[in-house]
């Protein structure tokens, strides 16, 4: 599996990889997921905008626990500034956690590493 394409470093086995694939049986049920990162709102004025500040706002309040980790090797949200960001919004995150050796799917590559940090989090 190319980790450019599928946003893993481990080699997935064909259950894991057929469970990602079965929401999405035909080109026509992948348009939404295609479509996602174009949606991303790159402005102000950009459709979806509004509706991302009013996320940022909500998070900015937060004041649950959370935990913020990202990879050192994801390509799509880059470590550390993609995290980062959520560090700086949500008050009741002090860090990010670095998972190293992972790609964008975290819980695929690295899921031991992640629970660990999830209890860690919690206790």
């Amino acid at each position: 599996m190319d980790e450019d394409v599928a946003g893993v470093r481990i080699e997935q086995p064909d259950d894991v990889v057929g469970a990602y694939d079965a929401p999405f049986p035909n080109v026509a049920s992948k348009a939404g997921p295609s479509a996602f990162p174009s949606l991303v709102p790159t402005s102000d004025d950009a459709p979806g905008a509004q509706e991302m500040r009013t996320v940022a706002d909500e998070l900015s309040r937060w004041q649950k626990p959370a935990l913020v980790a990202f990879s050192d090797e994801d390509r799509i949200f880059p470590y550390p500034k993609s995290g980062q960001a959520f560090v700086d919004l949500i008050p009741s995150v002090s860090e990010q956690v670095r998972i190293e050796g992972a790609s964008h799917f975290l819980q695929e590559d690295r899921g031991e590493r992640v629970a660990e940090e999830v209890l860690k989090h919690l206790s």
